[in-house]
C-alpha cells in the first residue's frame, strides 16, 4: 500500500520528456512504475505517492541503460513546474534566502524527504535525506542537485559558486558523467547527500531578485501547503511516531504532546478515523522492517531495537505474524536490487 508521502507530479513529467529527447517512449516506462503517462501529463500539479515515483525513477534508469539518467532530467525542469515555490526560488533577494525558503516549504514539491544546511566557515552545505523507512532513487537525488545548481547559476554569475558534491551511495563503475554534469569535485560514499556552495556568493542579489513578486508567491505557496496538508489525523500521527533502540516504542503520550493534542483526544479522535494508536504502531512497524531488510545490511537484532522490540524473539514472533516468514527468511529472499536506491 502506497504511503502517506508524495511528490508533485512535475518531476514525472520531467521524466517523461528526458526519456523522449532520448528517443524512449515514456509510456511502458509509466506504465511499469504503474503510472499513466498521458494522465499526468494533464495533471502537474497532482501528487504522486513516493514509492511509484521511487520505482518511475528506477524504471526510467533501466529502461535508458544509463546509471547518470537523473542528471539530464534538470534540462526539462523549469521554476514555473514547481508552482509558486519555483517563482519564489528565482525572485528571492539572493541564493541563501532562496535555499532557506525551499527548505522551508519544500513539502511542496515532496514531503517524502528533509533538506538542511550545514554551516562551515567559508562554505554552506544543502543536504537532501529520505525520511525515514523511505526509499529515494538515486537517480532523483542526482536531479534535485542538478535543478539546484541550474537554479543558483541562473540567479547569480560568480565563478567559483558551487564547491562540490557528496553523495551517499558508492562509486559507479565510471564517475565520468557526474564529474562531465557538475564540473565539480564529485565524491560517493560519503556520509550525507550535499551540494556545497562558497558563502560568499550567496549573499550577492539575485538577477530576478523581486521582493514584490517574491511576496505574492510565497502567498501562494503558504495557500498551496494549507489546502494541502488537510489530511487526517492518522496520517499526521504516522509521520510523529518514531521509534529508537534506546527508547522503544514511542507511547501514545508522547505522540499527542508532538500533535499538540491530549492524549484523550488522540485516542478519541483516531477511533473516530477507524484506527487505534497500537495499530499505527504495528503498521509503522511493519513497513520499516521491510525496508531495513531490504535496504540495509543492518544485523536483525539491530533492527529489531531500533523498532522499539525488547529482543529478536519478539521481533521474530511479530514478523512470522504479519508475513508468515521470518526476518532472516525474508532477507534471503530478496534479490539484489537491479538499481541501488
Amino acid at each position: 500500500m502506497d504511503s502517506t508521502y508524495t511528490t508533485l507530479a512535475a518531476w514525472a513529467i520531467a521524466i517523461g520528456a528526458t526519456l523522449n529527447a532520448t528517443g524512449l517512449a515514456p509510456e511502458p516506462v509509466f506504465a511499469r512504475a504503474g503510472l499513466n503517462y498521458e494522465q499526468i501529463k494533464q495533471s502537474p500539479t497532482e501528487r504522486i505517492p513516493i514509492e511509484r515515483m521511487t520505482r518511475l525513477w528506477n524504471e526510467a534508469v533501466v529502461a535508458s541503460n544509463n546509471r547518470a539518467f537523473g542528471l539530464g532530467v534538470a534540462a526539462h525542469v523549469h521554476p514555473m513546474h514547481f508552482r509558486a515555490l519555483g517563482m519564489l526560488t528565482v525572485t528571492c533577494q539572493n541564493i541563501e534566502q532562496s535555499l532557506r525558503k525551499i527548505i522551508h516549504y519544500h513539502a511542496l514539491i515532496s514531503d517524502a524527504v528533509t533538506l538542511s544546511l550545514t554551516e562551515e566557515p567559508g562554505r554552506l552545505g544543502f543536504s537532501i535525506e529520505a525520511r525515514e523507512g523511505v526509499t529515494i532513487s538515486d537517480a532523483a537525488i542526482d536531479a534535485f542537485f542538478s535543478v539546484i545548481q541550474k537554479f543558483c547559476m541562473d540567479m547569480v554569475h560568480a565563478p567559483g559558486l558551487l564547491q562540490e558534491v557528496w553523495l551517499r551511495r558508492s562509486a559507479p563503475p565510471s564517475t565520468e558523467p557526474w564529474l562531465q554534469h557538475f564540473q565539480l569535485p564529485v565524491r560517493f560514499a560519503q556520509s550525507r547527500n550535499c551540494l556545497w556552495l562558497t558563502r560568499s556568493a550567496l549573499q550577492m542579489d539575485s538577477l530576478h531578485s523581486d521582493a514584490h513578486m517574491a511576496e505574492l508567491n510565497e502567498l501562494a505557496v503558504v495557500q498551496y501547503l494549507q489546502q494541502m496538508q488537510i489530511q487526517t489525523l492518522s496520517q499526521r500521527c504516522r509521520s510523529a511516531i518514531q521509534f529508537s533502540a534506546e527508547e522503544g516504542a514511542p507511547t501514545l503520550e508522547t505522540v499527542a504532546r508532538a500533535l499538540q493534542l491530549s492524549p484523550r483526544t488522540l485516542a478519541r479522535k483516531l477511533k473516530q478515523e477507524g484506527v487505534t494508536f497500537n495499530q499505527l504502531i504495528q503498521e509503522k512497524r511493519r513497513v520499516l522492517s521491510v525496508h531495513y531488510l531490504t535496504h540495509s545490511a543492518e544485523p536483525i537484532t539491530n533492527i529489531a531495537l531500533s523498532l522499539g522490540f525488547r529482543d529478536t524473539s519478539n521481533f521474530n514472533r511479530a514478523f512470522q505474524r504479519w508475513f508468515n516468514t521470518t526476518p532472516s527468511q525474508f532477507r534471503a529472499s530478496q534479490s539484489p536490487d537491479t538499481v541501488a536506491g
